[in-house]
């Protein structure tokens, strides 16, 4: 019987993005000794430029996605490799903010069935807690993802901090969220990477992603470049669904901020070696204005689409607004795509 609870703040400095993922990836690496900004870790893990719509642009788009694909080759362009629980299930659920407060009740969730990925998730928890590490966790109480940083073995009590919000959570109630999912990583080693190495890394994932081949991703969602054409059809069908649209817009925009800061702290990083060459840092700072721009257009999108109320998607007077925003953010994107497609070949050349 033990107990350990781990600080947190040292890990959590630096802001918050809308992305929670890479939110607790920034806190897992700070954690593991990489003192990367969160700007860069959100770069160097692909997140700052994913993007995933969902039919009706679900609220479930910017996750839709292989959680453990995903964060196990973007953690890799930090040097690290993880350990992971993986309990996920197929298919999209509900959007939990139209369900009501009681499906995220303590009595709600004590009505679902323990999940059979239980003790493999406690044991890796325990695991990393004990060598100082805190884990990610998906769905803890809402189908975000949040960090545990402790554990308390008499009271079997997990310490948890979920969208800056911090509580305990019983250890049987691990994988009884909303989604009824379990999801736990936690770094496994460190190994020295050149931030040049990891740029690498980072460029051919975003690459794969903007041309669909990433694997694994929901048979009902569109994924990279294409997402633009399934977002213009939801509103072309009238057929958008207010909340989920604000939350796609809000995590979107909010990602492509963290782009254009990246592509410039990569820019900074590389001029100060002597090996950058073919003019890499001059077509970084290119690209970081492409993205720039991105962000803007989307910030033009929030306006007409506040999350969470998320205003009147569907209304004929809005809709065509909303679609040449879309088609604007469309060809950034794509002109941002062939920049750092531009980019990976003067690295690899």
């Amino acid at each position: 019987m033990g107990k350990t609870v781990l600080g947190t703040e040292k890990w959590q400095e630096g802001g918050h993005s809308w992305s929670t993922a890479g939110n607790v990836l920034h806190a897992l690496a700070k954690a593991a000794g990489r003192d990367h900004s969160l700007v860069a870790v959100m770069g160097l893990t692909g997140l700052a430029f994913r993007i995933q719509v969902l039919p009706g642009v679900h609220i479930a788009g910017p996750t839709a996605f292989d959680f453990a694909e995903v964060f196990r080759r973007g953690l890799r362009n930090l040097g690290l490799t993880v350990r992971i629980v993986d309990g996920m299930k197929p298919g999209i659920g509900d959007n939990v903010n139209l369900l009501g407060e009681a499906a995220t009740s303590l009595k709600t969730m004590q009505k679902r069935d323990i999940h059979q990925a239980l003790p493999e998730a406690l044991d890796l928890i325990h695991h990393a807690v004990d060598r100082g590490y805190p884990v990610l966790a998906w769905d803890l109480s809402i189908p975000e993802f949040g960090m545990l940083y402790g554990y308390d073995d008499e009271h079997k009590l997990l310490y948890m901090d979920e969208c800056c919000r911090k509580d305990t959570l019983s250890y049987e109630n691990l994988g009884r969220g909303v989604m009824e999912e379990i999801f736990v990583m936690a770094v496994d080693s460190a190994s020295n990477l050149s931030f040049k190495e990891g740029l690498r890394g980072a460029l051919e994932m975003i690459l794969e992603h903007y041309a669909g081949k990433e694997p694994n991703v929901p048979a009902e969602a569109a994924k990279g470049l294409e997402s633009y054409d399934a977002w213009i059809e939801a509103f072309r069908s009238q057929g958008v669904e207010a909340n989920g649209n604000g939350y796609n817009v809000a995590v979107v925009g909010d990602c492509r901020k963290y782009a254009a800061g990246f592509l410039e702290e990569a820019a900074r990083l590389l001029e100060k070696t002597e090996d950058a060459g073919g003019n890499v840092p001059l077509r970084l700072n290119e690209a970081a204005e492409t993205y720039r721009q991105l962000a803007q257009t989307f910030a033009e999108l929030h306006v007409l689409f506040p999350y969470p109320e998320g205003g009147k998607p569907n209304d004929p007077k809005v809709a065509p607004q909303a679609i040449a925003l879309l088609e604007k953010a469309k060809k950034l994107e794509i002109r941002g795509a062939e920049q750092l497609e531009n980019l990976s070949n003067a690295l690899n050349s």
